[in-house]
């Protein structure tokens, strides 16, 4: 592995100019935390709960699944919905499970003997209004290959409102998992306004291809440990700060991060 070179050259280095030697065995000592990739939402379709260890910075296999924990949701009415491993570290909402608008729920995992737990509010979903897709001229940052997509939503009065939007292509999306998350935004300057064809991004996309797009609505708290995973994501590296400086809404010590959303989604055909 390249890592592994890079990082041996660099420790021969450290050891080969100073006067004494130097004990970096903390490197790899890392005691092991369970990291919580959850999420719910107001659909029928089955959510998923994902569990995993961190390993030691020198292990082979990252991501390590947690096997065999016990997961359970639990509603404002004291229900409780237990989430089935359907394959190493993947949880799996039962059939009769649906998320609803204005309730708390809470995650209880436990694992190895110990117990997690999150709550999060479920806020009421925001219909998408339309999409709109426009041909890009050619430009110093642009090309006529791109196009530019605008959505129209009336955001809300009367509260801060958070979104988190994911996009995917022709049914696909680039992120491997919740941890890079996509695109957030709040109303902070346009609190109750109705947003009519803000622009949304750029796309390098064909004739057919279709865009969708989620749009989901989640609190505060989860705007802030989303936007510092996608940080923490982007800037990761050898000499970095550890993950475990990332904000968490995950008790006992665990990783990452519990959510639920009103999701709602539209989709769109290019043509150009």
């Amino acid at each position: 592995m390249k890592i592994r070179v890079l990082l041996s050259f660099f420790l021969c280095s450290l050891l080969y100019s100073c006067t004494e030697p130097i004990d970096l065995s903390y490197i790899a000592q890392e005691n092991t935390r369970l990291v919580v990739d959850a999420e719910i939402d107001n659909t029928t379709l089955r959510d998923t709960i994902r569990l995993s260890l961190t390993s030691n910075f020198f292990d082979e296999i990252k991501n390590i699944p947690a096997i065999g924990a016990t997961v359970i949701i639990r509603d404002d009415s004291n229900r409780t919905f237990t989430f089935d491993e359907s394959s190493p570290g993947i949880y799996i909402s039962p059939l009769n499970f649906v998320g609803k608008a204005n309730h708390n729920y809470y995650l209880e995992i436990t694992y190895e003997g110990q117990v997690y737990s999150a709550v999060s509010f479920l806020n009421p979903p925001i219909a998408i209004d339309t999409l709109t897709c426009k041909r890009l001229e050619d430009g110093v940052f642009t090309t006529r290959e791109e196009v530019e997509i605008g959505i129209s939503f009336q955001d809300p009065p009367g509260k801060r409102n958070y979104y988190w939007f994911i996009d995917y292509v022709n049914g696909a999306n680039e992120y491997e998992s919740l941890f890079e998350y996509g695109a957030l935004f709040n109303d902070e300057f346009v609190n109750g306004l109705y947003l009519n064809n803000i622009t949304y991004g750029t796309f390098d996309l064909d004739s057919g291809d279709v865009l969708k797009i989620e749009l989901r609505t989640i609190n505060k708290r989860e705007e802030e440990i989303l936007s510092a995973l996608a940080i923490e994501s982007f800037e990761s590296g050898i000499f970095d700060a550890p993950p475990s400086n990332v904000p968490t809404n995950i008790s006992n010590g665990a990783l990452g991060i519990f959510v639920a959303y009103g999701r709602t989604v539209r989709e769109i055909e290019i043509n150009k």
